[in-house]
């Protein structure tokens, strides 16, 4: 679980997912950038998967621009929003390999590869890996 200990900090979450809300691709990127070492941190050290925790975040980014029009209200709790996400993205577990011999996978096993994808294009960069820029 990741916190913010800080009312400044809380306050800018909740003011970008207002901005989000009215579909800012600005402000979408400042909030990765602003919080992704930290969910990332927090998810390799519980999932110890790296595929896992770049699916799970992936798919954590694309739900928070989508949806965050419902979380917008003065009182909404941005981080235990994005926890909330974060949880129920864990709980789908962790992606399945194609296998190389029947060169068949799962349907769930695409649901990674579209939620990267779509991050990339939400933020208008290139991921080869997840990392915020300037790490």
């Amino acid at each position: 679980m990741w916190t913010v200990n800080d009312d400044a900090a809380a306050d800018r979450l909740r003011h970008l997912i207002v901005r989000i809300a009215r579909r800012d691709h600005a402000a979408f990127t400042a909030l990765y950038d602003d919080t992704f070492n930290c969910l990332r941190d927090g998810l390799d050290l519980r999932l110890g998967d790296t595929a896992w925790a770049d699916g799970v975040l992936a798919a954590t980014y694309v739900e928070i621009w989508w949806l965050a029009g419902g979380h917008t209200h003065p009182a909404s709790d941005a981080v235990a929003w994005m926890n909330d996400i974060v949880e129920r993205r864990v709980a789908e577990g962790p992606p399945v390999s194609w296998c190389a011999e029947t060169g068949r996978g799962r349907l769930a096993d695409l649901r990674t590869w579209y939620a990267k994808a779509e991050l990339a294009g939400l933020l208008r960069r290139p991921i080869d890996t997840f990392r915020a820029v300037g790490t």
